[in-house]
């Protein structure tokens, strides 16, 4: 029998009595990533996501029964406790929902699924899926007589039985042994990602296994079952317009300032982080620099069984900084700035599910989750004492990415009923963390990857175009650099060719600094990842750095240095 408290780490078999038939019963999903199924979205084309893997049963004695059916079930609940400012009163706001549900009848006889309930279906009105075969309702039929069929006595790997007539029932001996038994189901595209990080509301997913015994055969015995936990989360596929659109904010105060604050790519990977670029124009002088801080934040509606809304906004996480050290045209003693001053930035993003969720736009809007990256600097003038305040706001999409380090909370389920506990304070890695990026220490060099294709790299987003472009080599010492155009937000760093012509270009095109920055932390300092002075804005091209001088080469090495007429043909306009 179940132990009454018998809990199972994230679902398998557990808990049944060792002098029972069944000595091992569990559900498996073909995924790279353990009990979790990653969708690629793109806005080109939408394919749908092939759910697939096997029910894995070892018997220890020969036994006979009626099926072996499966369920896939995903939940929506609402719990939470609102409270009206007006009256004062706090109020208990609970809600339960199934928004999908996958039925495979007999595992015994056919290996498709069929879908009986989505986002936007009812099970009045079942949407069967591609794959789904008539032979799924051969078992609905009953007949007076049953046939017993029988299965291979060393155990079987596949669905043993295909076509069976309509107008029978069956029975099933299997024989004591190892046994393999292929599911299979195509999700619709509408199917809710996993959410289990928010305070009020969550959608979870469990598959459930039953082995259905007859009563007149095991008249004291009962039926087996079994759990498992299973995650949905949506990733961009490399074509999403999010990873390659930046986001810039930009306004002037007259006579005071102008600003203009940008990251790289709207699109930002959970447990990732992103450049933050900060350009300071004063109109004046006399300002100074008091402090800057960045602040994540999460906002997020849920949508009742009565169509009742219930929104919120929490800050997920907040870095700040208050030294300027090294960073061009400020005065290190008071932060005074004497001039056009750059600030680039890393900020951070968590890597748990439960602090921070993804990116969410449930069909029929059951549920919304969406973010923002909140800059708010502070700057006082020395003469009247006077502050000036920047706040500025960069919507951003936050995805799961498995090049990122990404932590779920780990999960057990009741071996009696199924029922989802998360225990308190203890998290999983999602993904191998052998394919992820390290952030033990956060450094610029953005574009680290392992150099052999896995499928976490596969799901990256590609290059910039911009960087197609490489350096001409002269010889192992010396060579001629033709820096690739950058894109609008960096053309002041043009202006200054010779500094970065021996430094890196990272995954964004920024060219990187001879300082590292350390990893920022909550209520901490951010840390600056290079600077520039900007100079005003010209139509011009971007300068090239110029080669070493022709007499400073030897003859050999003059012979190397490409023609007028091989360049134009290398780069043309």
């Amino acid at each position: 029998m179940f132990g009454p408290k018998s809990y199972l780490h994230g679902g398998g078999f557990a808990g049944i009595n060792n002098k029972g038939p069944i000595v091992y019963f569990d559900i498996r999903v073909s995924s790279p990533y353990r009990d979790l199924i990653l969708i690629k979205e793109s806005q080109l084309e939408t394919e749908e996501q092939l759910l697939s893997g096997k029910l894995i049963l070892s018997i220890n004695e020969n036994f006979v029964l009626k099926k072996l059916s499966l369920k896939l079930v995903g939940r929506f609940k609402l719990d939470f406790l609102q409270l009206d400012h007006g009256s004062g009163v706090t109020n208990i706001v609970k809600d339960r929902k199934v928004v999908f549900e996958t039925n495979w009848d007999n595992l015994l006889v056919s290996s498709h699924g069929e879908v009986v309930r989505s986002n936007k279906t009812s099970l009045n009105h079942p949407m069967r899926s591609f794959s789904s075969p008539v032979v799924n309702r051969l078992i609905k039929k009953k007949s007076t007589t049953s046939h017993v069929l029988e299965l291979p006595s060393d155990g079987f790997n596949g669905t043993p039985f295909t076509d069976l007539d309509p107008e029978h029932s069956y029975l099933f001996h299997l024989h004591k042994g190892n046994y393999e038994l292929p599911f299979d189901v195509r999700l619709p595209q509408d199917i809710p990602d996993t959410i289990e990080g928010l305070q009020s509301g969550s959608i979870l997913y469990s598959f459930e296994a039953i082995i259905d015994r007859p009563q007149k055969i095991h008249f004291h015995s009962h039926g087996f079952s079994t759990y498992k936990y299973l995650r949905i989360f949506r990733t961009l596929a490399m074509d999403h317009l999010a990873l390659q659109q930046d986001v810039t904010v930009s306004n002037t105060y007259v006579d005071k300032l102008q600003y203009k604050i940008s990251i790289p790519s709207k699109a930002i990977a959970i447990g990732g982080s992103t450049v933050i670029n900060i350009e300071l124009f004063p109109f004046r002088k006399g300002y100074k620099l008091e402090k800057i801080t960045g602040s994540l934040k999460q906002w997020f509606v849920i949508r009742d069984t009565n169509d009742n809304l219930y929104d919120d906004q929490i800050v997920i996480n907040k870095q700040s900084m208050t030294e300027f050290k090294d960073i061009e045209n400020i005065q290190q003693r008071d932060n005074l700035l004497l001039g056009n001053t750059t600030i680039n930035s890393i900020f951070q993003l968590p890597h748990d599910l439960k602090k921070i969720t993804q990116d969410v736009e449930c069909a029929n809007d059951l549920i919304h989750v969406k973010h923002k990256i909140s800059i708010h600097v502070m700057l006082r003038h020395i003469h009247d004492n006077k502050t000036l305040e920047i706040k500025a706001n960069l919507p951003v999409l936050l995805y799961v990415s498995p090049a990122e380090r990404v932590q779920g909370r780990l999960v057990l389920l009741d071996s009696t009923n199924g029922n989802i506990h998360f225990r308190t304070n203890e998290y999983v890695d999602l993904f191998d963390p052998s394919a992820t990026n390290s952030h033990s220490s956060i450094t610029p060099n953005t574009h680290s990857l392992s150099p052999s294709p896995s499928p976490a790299a596969m799901l990256l987003p590609p290059p910039n175009y911009m960087d197609r472009l490489k350096d001409s080599l002269v010889n192992g010492n010396r060579s001629v650099t033709r820096s690739a155009p950058v894109s609008p937000r960096l053309t002041h760093q043009d202006q200054h060719p010779p500094r970065h012509q021996d430094k890196e270009i990272d995954f964004f095109g920024l060219p990187q600094p001879a300082a590292t920055p350390v990893q920022l932390q909550n209520e901490t300092q951010f840390r600056a990842l290079g600077t520039a002075s900007p100079t005003a804005r010209q139509p011009a091209e971007p300068a090239l750095p110029l080669p070493p001088a022709i007499s400073e080469l030897s003859e050999d090495e003059r012979c190397q240095v490409p023609s007028y007429e091989q360049t134009m043909q290398e780069y043309p306009h």
